[in-house]
């Protein structure tokens, strides 16, 4: 006979909640945790842990978790891949996670439920909660991680561009035009995507030998507003930079904002370089330096790896790609004389 849940609640003691809640992605008590990991592995509960919302006949459907609906790289993402994998048959279901633990559980159980054939995921900066339920989904369905690495000891299949690199090149620019007061707004403080970038702007000004001045390092949260905060907290200061490096699109697009209420004009007063997409750049008037991220290969490609993993399982090995920016110099960036 299968073990079930209540042969779990059994062995360890606790409760029926406690146990449930666990094997449905919530978290509990380090030492409940223990309790029910142990039980799960003796009672051979493995197989059973998702079974209520998981069927072996393919369902034609594909999750999408994203941190947000309001970030133009996620929607982007989600549009391309809606296409390509309409056009191969599936539909798509968008979960949309921000970290909070209560919520996140009911929203991702509901995706569980739909008995998706794989995910596609882009974490939010907050994300231990959801790699604590993917590490349990992985054993059931392929997943594929875009955007992020995730910190787990679950190997997981990673889609990422070269934060890093990308950022130093284009610091690097600045640097080469005679700018050394340059200001970078970067993300959510302590994300992956955030802190490779900043260490690109850190590689670049070491490289030339210029000194980080901590005041130069301003945070947003990859939205519009918080660009629009962060660029104005930059222009508050006493010594103003020549020259800002804002480091996704959202934010580029408050930067520009505040670019306008300060009546600062582009490349002649303060010199810039946005981030991800080159569309923004075609209608300014001095044209917008960019580093544009392969958004629609990167999409098309976890799209087709995804229905590669779903198809031939038995030949999935989990991988990192990592995606090429591309450095799109225009007139917003001017020498200092």
């Amino acid at each position: 006979m299968a073990t079930t849940i209540k042969d779990i609640v059994e062995r360890t003691g606790l409760s029926l909640g406690t146990v449930s809640k666990y094997l449905n992605g919530v978290s509990v008590k380090p030492k409940n945790k223990v309790l029910i990991d142990e039980a799960v592995e003796f009672l051979d509960f493995k197989v059973n842990l998702f079974a209520r919302g998981l069927r072996t006949k393919e369902s034609k459907s594909i999750g999408i978790i994203i941190p947000s609906l309001e970030l133009t790289f996620s929607t982007k993402i989600v549009a391309i891949t809606e296409k390509y994998l309409a056009q191969n048959g599936y539909v798509v279901m968008i979960c949309v996670v921000t970290g909070d633990e209560e919520i996140d559980s009911e929203k991702l159980q509901n995706l569980v439920n739909q008995s998706v054939d794989g995910l596609l995921v882009i974490p939010p900066a907050k994300n231990r909660f959801l790699t604590t339920w993917l590490e349990k989904m992985k054993g059931f369905i392929p997943v594929i991680v875009l955007d992020r690495y995730l910190e787990s000891n679950v190997v997981f299949d990673h889609v990422v561009v070269d934060n890093r690199q990308a950022a130093k090149k284009a610091v690097t620019r600045l640097l080469l035009k005679g700018h050394t007061r340059i200001g970078i707004i970067a993300g959510d403080k302590g994300g992956y995507t955030s802190k490779e970038r900043l260490l690109g702007y850190q590689d670049a000004l070491n490289s030339q030998g210029v000194s980080l001045k901590p005041e130069y390092i301003v945070y947003g949260d990859f939205s519009k507003k918080s660009g629009y905060d962060a660029c104005q907290e930059l222009f508050e200061l006493q010594n103003v930079p020549t020259a800002i490096f804002v480091t996704n699109y959202d934010m580029t697009v408050g930067a520009l904002e505040c670019f306008n209420s300060y009546q600062k004009r582009i490349g002649e007063d303060i010199s810039l370089i946005g981030f991800d997409s080159a569309e923004i750049s075609t209608i300014l008037t001095p044209k917008l330096s960019m580093v544009i991220q392969p958004v629609d290969k990167m999409a098309e490609f976890v799209a087709e790896e995804l229905l590669k993993a779903i198809r031939e399982p038995e030949n999935v090995k989990s991988k990192s790609t990592v995606f090429t920016c591309e450095l799109l110099i225009e007139d917003s960036i001017q020498s200092i004389k």
